[in-house]
């Protein structure tokens, strides 16, 4: 999505003026330098959008060096390499990765040896199986699961239901679910294909450390199991819900996949993402796609017909060429809601003053909302499936009494046996949902080294908040990044290297909207970048606002489907909670279930901002919000295991430095010292020796951090540029800031996902050789 540029113009403040053509001219110039060093023709990947004479957006990654140079011929750029700033010289680099990756792209060699985890692009689009195989795997009723088979029945299913006489663009189409075509449940299919390997509850339970105390109805045996149930299908225990005992970690694994392969509720919907809207599918049956009629259409779509097939027939499955083709077939869907974010947004310079209003949640305004729909009821008969299912859980919210929630989101509690630690790290499960839990990220049994887990972490978190930046952004909510999250925008605007989770907050009229809207919905990424799939569920006790008995101090979780991490919700409002003596001036003050409070001016306005390279809302008063929550957050740059390098715009990890300096040749004796992390701290923040020279030579021997730089420091550069503005006072000029958004928007659709999908990265890990990625 290119958004349109809301204030054009010639810029009109002198010191903005300024700012904007340094930067401008500091990034022409390292493109040029990179150019002009190298004569052979290409095309530069990352894709930066500059500006051209006539004042349009250029796309670089289309355009041949010898036309780059014609364009910047004006500038006169006569310097040298030795001459660059270290900045220069690090783009210097990473433009000579790109020029590697793209010769990959351009001999279909995605997958060089020293290269491959730099580049995001899909690498493995396309599945290609035996027909007779797979045919055979659901006649065993064996789980059989692969994204790329199941978005391809699914994307061409969408395009070919235009060809139908009475396709309707304004209605979604009505399509079968079942989560075995969307998780991979293939774990189960030891006890579903073998009898004898069957287990019942009893013998399920006896996993657990605990063998007593179970919830009623925890697990139920195959023959108790209701009729509508294939048992043919099912592994013997099948889990109805969630449990605190501690478990293995396996245990755990199969406790979650037992429920989504029998009791879990399917979605009301699935979203397909697109750069600037939506594909979106309602939910009819509960039916796999071999069990409906969707895999024999989609051979038939495919002028496939199976009885005059042989056994060697070979079909292939590909999404990104389904998807390529669907985009330019039907048209996606743009929320046309009468509030609009980015108009909003446009109207108030960017910043959006929050309605304080929002976070009104009283028993008056609940009950207005649920005569709204009563009003409705009587007069049309009916409700849409997700208005009936929000006005259900609204009336069943007030049947509680305070203080008496039951806990609504699970995680799992599991046991991880010391050896199989990494690192001494250990992991409870607190981090995952139990549903979709699917083992823990350091785990030694996986096989990975602690450079790939980090890689696998990296990743998965990633993609989860862009999608959800974009997913909100596009659908106009209103949220900002929150809590340690916020504070990692703060610096380099990427993620802490060392968080596991990530916060969001949104006022509460804002989650009532979202739960209406999007409750029990499943959010597919734009299969452009990748193949993740998220499921939103927001909890059912969204009318009791303080924290009470503690089991509920998360409002909704988005969560990644296929690992079980997941971003906390949390809703802003008016409550009956303890105000800190601090706010004793303020008319009103707003605060989460967990007792993190906030007044209308800290909160309002909200800015719109980038962070992980899609577009968040920040709150203005951001530096006061994190200086309360973390009185050294904004300062320290030592935490744990990191530092943070100012000219590497990255947290990287210590040890990585002290690596360094011990194997640095011709080390001089104070960098021979360089053995413990006070040492290490003191060369780099208090002596500042750590010099662009030695900055270099490290990224010229660590690939794991160069890739980082790689992927980060343009985004991280643009970000440093951001924070300019906003930590000076010339930020609230009208002109100054209205200029500043005008560049975040006209670099939005530059910012590709900066990792590979989790999909590709597992797959090219298990081509290399490691025994048991997740």
């Amino acid at each position: 999505m290119t958004i349109v540029n809301g204030g054009g113009g010639a810029l009109t403040i002198r010191k903005l003026k300024i700012l904007l053509s340094l930067t401008l001219l500091l990034l022409c110039i390292s493109f040029l330098l990179f150019f002009a060093e190298k004569n052979d023709p290409g095309v530069f990947i990352i894709e930066h959008l500059v500006s051209s004479g006539n004042g349009q957006s250029v796309n670089i990654e289309n355009i041949k060096y010898p036309e780059i140079i014609d364009e910047f011929e004006k500038l006169n750029i006569t310097s040298s390499y030795n001459s660059l700033s270290l900045d220069d010289k690090i783009y210097y680099k990473l433009r000579e990765i790109n020029e590697i990756i793209s010769n990959n792209n351009n001999n279909n060699n995605n997958n060089d040896d020293e290269y491959w985890k730099f580049n995001y692009k899909i690498s493995n689009p396309e599945l290609k199986i035996n027909l007779k195989d797979l045919k055979e795997k659901f006649l065993d009723n064996k789980n059989f699961y692969d994204p790329r088979f199941t978005y391809s029945i699914y994307l061409n299913l969408i395009k070919q239901n235009s060809n139908n006489a009475d396709f309707d663009y304004n209605k979604n189409l009505v399509v079968p679910f079942s989560w075995e075509d969307w998780v991979d449940l293939t774990i189960l299919n030891q006890y579903i294909t073998n009898k004898e390997s069957k287990l019942d509850c009893n013998s399920f339970i006896g996993k657990y450390k605990e063998k007593k105390g179970f919830p009623k109805q925890f697990c139920i045996n195959n023959n108790d199991m209701p009729a509508e149930f294939n048992k043919d299908k099912l592994p013997g225990f099948n889990i109805q819900k969630s449990t605190s005992k501690i478990s293995s970690i396996e245990t755990g694994i199969l406790a979650g996949k037992s429920f989504l392969n029998s009791f879990a509720p399917i979605p009301r919907s699935i979203l397909f993402l697109t750069n600037g809207g939506a594909y979106e599918l309602d939910i009819g049956e509960k039916k796999s796609i071999m069990d409906s009629d969707l895999f024999n259409k989609y051979l038939s779509n495919n002028n496939i017909d199976e009885l005059k097939v042989n056994e060697d027939t070979i079909l292939k499955f590909n999404p990104s060429v389904e998807y390529a083709e669907l985009l330019k077939t039907i048209p996606f869907k743009i929320n046309n809601d009468e509030f609009n974010l980015h108009k909003a947004l446009i109207k108030s310079d960017y910043s959006y003053e929050l309605n304080p209003n929002l976070f009104n949640f009283s028993e008056q305004k609940v009950k207005t909302i649920l005569e709204y729909y009563e009003t409705k009821l009587t007069k049309d008969g009916s409700l849409p499936r997700n208005e009936l299912d929000h006005y259900n859980s609204l009336k069943y919210s007030l049947n509680y009494s305070v203080g008496k929630l039951p806990k609504y989101f699970g995680e799992p509690k599991v046991r991880q046996d010391a050896a199989n630690r990494m690192k001494g790290r250990s992991d409870d499960g607190g981090h995952y949902d139990w549903r979709f839990f699917n083992g823990i990220l350091f785990d030694k049994t996986l096989g990975l080294s602690l450079a790939e887990v980090q890689d696998r972490k990296i990743i998965i978190l990633h993609r989860l908040l862009r999608t959800w930046l974009q997913f909100t952004y596009q659908q106009n909510i209103i949220t900002w990044i929150a809590h340690g999250t916020m504070l990692s925008w703060y610096f380099n605007g990427i993620q802490f290297p060392y968080d596991n989770d990530i916060d969001v907050q949104m006022p509460i009229l804002e989650l009532n909207k979202f739960s209406a809207r999007f409750n029990n919905s499943l959010v597919v990424e734009d299969l452009t970048y990748g193949f993740g799939k998220y499921y939103v569920d927001c909890g059912a006790f969204m009318t009791h606002r303080s924290r009470e008995n503690n089991n509920n101090n998360i409002d909704a979780r988005f969560i990644d489907v296929d690992t079980g991490m997941y971003i906390d919700i949390t809703a802003l409002s008016l409550s009956n909670s303890k105000t800190p003596a601090r706010y004793k001036n303020n008319k009103e003050v707003y605060n989460c279930r967990n007792n993190h409070f906030y007044s209308i001016q800290e909160l309002s306005p909200v800015t719109l901002s980038l962070m992980e390279g899609a577009l968040t809302l920040i709150p203005e008063n951001f530096s006061q919000i994190l200086t309360e929550e973390y009185p050294k957050g904004l300062i320290n740059k030592d935490y744990r295991e990191y530092f943070y390098i100012d000219e590497l715009k990255l947290w990287i990890p210590y040890r990585n430095l002290l690596d360094f300096f011990k194997n640095l040749p011709n080390r001089s004796e104070e960098e021979k010292k360089l053995v413990s992390k006070p040492k290490l701290k003191n060369f780099v923040y208090k002596d500042k020796k750590l010099t662009p020279d030695l900055i270099l030579k490290f990224l010229e021997s660590d690939k794991s951090i160069l890739k980082q730089v790689f992927s980060s420091f343009y985004l991280s550069d643009l970000h440093n540029l951001e924070m300019t503005y906003l930590k000076n006072d010339d930020y609230k000029d009208k002109n100054a800031k209205t200029q500043f958004v005008n560049l975040l928007e006209e670099n939005y659709s530059i910012y590709k996902p900066l990792t590979k999908s989790l999909f590709d990265f597992d797959l090219e890990l298990k081509k290399r050789g490691s025994k048991n990625v997740i």
